[in-house]
């Protein structure tokens, strides 16, 4: 929650003037980006030495897409970072057990850290991964996958600019069948998905890209990432340990 006393400031065209927003921010006030329909996608993004105290964003329009997107989902059992001796102590000292999407969202955020994992991933090694269709088309694609008891999108998680993941060693993932698993030298199986009709999915769809390892959030700057969940009750939480600004993308 935001401490009594705040001074918010309206930020944006129109609204208060900008000398005088930057004075009240300089001295501690909370800005505010007033949501409404974007009139174009440049104005729904976060700008490039955008304000560290902008909060709640507009959500981007698909044109000029320019960022890669992370979904957070619920956690069975132990985090990946965490032992089962952990996870079971805090079981038994009666601690709170919330592994749910945005539990794990929070986490990410508390942490600064995306963690790597397997799970999914033909052969040993951890990635973490992302997808490049535009934040406000995944709720058209949602899908509940029965095979993996659980749905492939939820409206919780973390956009980063794709050129900061990119010059990390981020790369897109190569679709293929068994043939092309068998000529990818070892360093590009990481970023293999079977793609060859399985289950009738046609993964490609998803456009998805992976990095090998955790990804170190805190070498982000404050422009180059934005958070985003399923309510407007969401932001206003999530904002208060964010330091990205945050917008809503509907379940629907």
């Amino acid at each position: 929650m935001t401490p009594a006393g705040s001074v918010f400031v309206a930020l944006g065209d129109k609204l208060v003037e900008q000398s005088v927003a930057d004075e009240l921010l300089d001295r501690g006030a909370v800005g505010w980006i007033v949501l409404e329909t974007p009139r174009d996608t440049e104005e729904s993004l976060p700008a490039k030495g955008a304000p560290a105290h902008a909060a709640i964003m507009p959500l981007p329009l698909a044109d000029n897409w320019q960022f890669l997107t992370h979904c957070t989902r619920d956690q069975i059992g132990v985090w990946p970072d965490e032992t089962e001796q952990q996870f079971m102590d805090g079981l038994l000292a009666g601690d709170a057990v919330d592994h749910s999407a945005q539990a794990t969202l929070e986490r990410i955020l508390s942490t600064q850290q995306l963690l790597a994992t397997n799970q999914l991933v033909r052969g040993d090694t951890s990635v973490v991964s992302f997808t490049a269709v535009p934040l406000i088309d995944l709720p058209k694609m949602r899908t509940y996958r029965s095979h993996l008891g659980r749905w492939d999108f939820e409206p919780y998680g973390l956009c980063i600019r794709r050129e900061c993941l990119s010059s990390c060693g981020a790369e897109p993932v190569q679709y293929g069948d068994e043939s092309l698993w068998e000529t990818l030298p070892e360093v590009d199986r990481p970023f293999f998905q079977n793609d060859s009709g399985r289950l009738g999915v046609d993964w490609s769809l998803e456009r998805e890209w992976r990095h090998v390892g955790n990804v170190d959030l805190a070498s982000l700057s404050n422009d180059e990432a934005f958070v985003f969940v399923p309510s407007q009750a969401d932001a206003e939480r999530i904002v208060a340990i964010s330091r990205w600004p945050v917008t809503v993308l509907s379940k629907s």
